[in-house]
C-alpha cells in the first residue's frame, strides 16, 4: 500500500504519529514503528532518539540499542539526567557501598545457581536461544564498560580513583551507572540538564566531551546532610564541560554545596574567568552559588559565602538575560568597587538580581544588600537608561529578595517613587 504515497507525505504521516507517540508517553509503540519497513525507520529514528529526559522510561533500552548500534549515539540532541537520590535523604557512601557488597555476595549466590541451570540445560540440550541471547548481552555489556574505561583512561588521575565504583555499577547494571555509560557516548548532544546531590556522581561530568553543545543546565545540590567528594571541584567540573564547545548559548549553573555546619566558599573570579571563554557566544546567563539546609524558622533558608566577584560583563556583548547574585556581580555592598551601570552587557534584555544572606545569619550578615545599597544602583542605572544609546534593550530589571526563604512572605512589587517609577525600565522586586 505504501508504494502508492509519495515519500513526503509518508514522512509526514510518521513523523506526525511519531511525535504523537512520544507525547503520550507511549514509548513501545513508538519504537515498533521502525518494524514498519526501513524506509519508515529512518524516517522515525531521529524523532525518537532525539531527546531522552528524566521521566523517560527508555533510558535502559536505549542504552542497550546504542552499545549495539554505536551510530544511534549520534542521533540523540538532548539529554535529562536527574539524580535518583534527589527526592530522598542522603545515604552515605560508605553504607551505601557495604549494602552493594551484600548485594554482590547475594549475586553470586544467584550467578552460581544460574550457572548449574546452565550446565543441565546443556545436558539435555535446552532454551539455545536464551543462552544466545545472554551471551550477546553480555558481549554488549564488556564493550559498555570498555568503552567507560577509556573515558577515565582520557581524563587523567584527577577521576580516576573512581574508576573501579563505576565500572562494578555498571557490571551489575545499576540505573545510574547506566545512565553515564550512555551519557558519556552522546557527544551530538545541544542540550544537556544534569541535576545531581552527590559529589560522586557529579565528579562524571569530567568524562564528558560535547562539542556542539548549546545550553547546559547544571545544578549541584550537595547541601544539607550531603557530602562533596573527590579532588574536583564543582566549578572544575563545570568548566570541563564547557571546554569542550564553542557554541555555547545558555548556561545555568546552580552551585548549593555545604551547609550551615559545613559551608563552602565559592570564589567568584574562577567563576567569571571560566564563562568569559564564552563571552562571544552566551545570550542567556543564569549562576546562584550557595549553600543549603533543611531549614526551621529560626533560620535563613539558604546562606552563602563568596570571595571576590565579577567585575565589569561589558564583554558579553550577545547577552540578553541575567540572573546572578548582586554580591558575585559587584561584592560586597560596603566595597563600593563597582558600579551596575558599569558592569552590565550592553545588549540586556532582563536582569534579575539574588540577595542571599552569610550563613552566620541575615541580622549579622555584612553580604546582604538591603534597600539604601541597592536602590542607588538602580537610579544610576535609570539615569543613564535615559539616554537612547545606553542600554537600549533593557525592559526589565527585578530584585530577588526572599528565594527559598519559605518563612517570609512572598512580596512583589514596583516601585512607585523617585526616577525608578519614571524610567522606561520596569524595576521591581519580589
Amino acid at each position: 500500500m505504501f508504494e502508492y504515497f509519495p515519500v513526503e507525505i509518508l514522512s509526514i504521516i510518521f513523523e506526525n504519529v511519531t511525535h504523537d507517540l512520544l507525547a503520550e508517553k507511549r514509548f513501545h509503540d513508538a519504537h515498533r514503528l521502525l518494524l514498519v519497513s526501513t524506509s519508515v525507520q529512518t524516517m522515525v529514528e531521529p524523532i525518537l532518539y532525539r531527546s531522552i529526559k528524566d521521566d523517560d522510561p527508555r533510558v535502559e533500552p536505549i542504552f542497550w540499542a546504542v552499545v549495539g548500534r554505536p551510530r544511534l549515539a549520534q542521533l540523540v540532541k538532548r539529554f535529562d539526567l536527574i539524580d535518583e537520590y534527589t527526592d530522598r535523604d542522603y545515604v552515605d557512601l560508605e553504607e551505601e557501598e557495604r549494602m552493594e557488597e551484600e548485594d554482590g555476595e547475594d549475586e553470586q549466590g544467584e550467578e552460581e545457581e544460574e550457572r548449574k541451570e546452565n550446565a543441565n540445560s546443556k545436558s539435555d540440550g535446552s532454551h539455545p536461544c536464551s543462552r544466545s541471547e545472554g551471551d550477546a548481552k553480555s558481549r554488549q555489556l564488556d564493550a559498555a564498560v570498555a568503552i567507560l574505561k577509556s573515558k577515565f583512561q582520557t581524563c587523567g588521575d584527577s577521576i580516576r580513583s573512581w574508576e573501579d565504583h563505576w565500572t562494578q555499577r555498571l557490571m551489575k547494571l545499576r540505573p545510574d551507572a547506566i545512565q553515564w555509560a550512555l551519557l558519556v557516548q552522546l557527544s551530538n548532544l545541544t542540550s544537556l540538564t544534569l541535576e545531581v546531590k552527590r559529589g560522586k556522581l557529579a565528579q562524571m561530568a569530567i568524562l564528558l566531551h560535547l562539542p556542539r553543545l548549546e545550553t547546559l543546565d547544571f545544578t549541584i545540590a550537595v547541601g544539607g546532610e550531603g557530602k562533596w567528594s573527590g579532588d574536583v571541584s564543582s566549578e572544575n567540573i563545570l568548566e570541563s564541560i564547557i571546554s569542550s564547545t564553542n557554541r555555547l548559548k545558555s548556561l545555568r549553573f546552580e552551585n548549593i554545596s555545604g551547609s550551615c555546619y559545613s559551608p563552602e566558599q565559592h570564589d567568584a573570579e574562577e567563576l567569571k574567568e571560566i564563562i568569559d571563554r564564552h563571552a562571544e557566544t552566551l545570550e542567556s546567563l543564569d549562576i546562584v552559588c550557595g549553600m543549603d539546609d533543611e531549614k526551621d524558622w529560626r533560620m535563613e533558608q539558604e546562606c552563602t559565602d563568596i570571595v571576590g566577584s565579577f567585575g565589569s560583563m561589558k564583554h558579553f556583548t550577545r547577552l540578553s538575560n541575567l540572573t546572578l547574585q548582586l554580591e558575585v556581580l559587584l561584592g560586597k555592598p560596603a566595597d563600593n568597587e563597582h558600579r551596575l551601570k558599569d558592569v552590565l552587557p550592553p545588549n540586556l534584555y532582563g536582569l534579575t538580581l539574588l540577595n542571599l544572606p552569610d550563613y552566620h545569619g541575615q541580622e549579622d550578615s555584612d553580604r546582604i544588600w538591603e534597600d539604601e545599597d541597592f536602590i542607588p544602583h538602580f537610579e544610576e542605572l535609570a539615569r543613564a537608561a535615559e539616554d537612547s544609546q545606553n542600554f537600549a534593550s533593557l525592559q526589565s530589571v527585578r530584585m530577588h529578595l526572599t528565594r527559598k526563604d519559605e518563612f517570609n512572605p512572598h512580596r512583589s512589587g514596583n516601585y512607585e517613587e523617585s526616577i525608578l517609577a519614571e524610567s522606561r525600565i520596569d524595576f521591581g522586586w519580589f
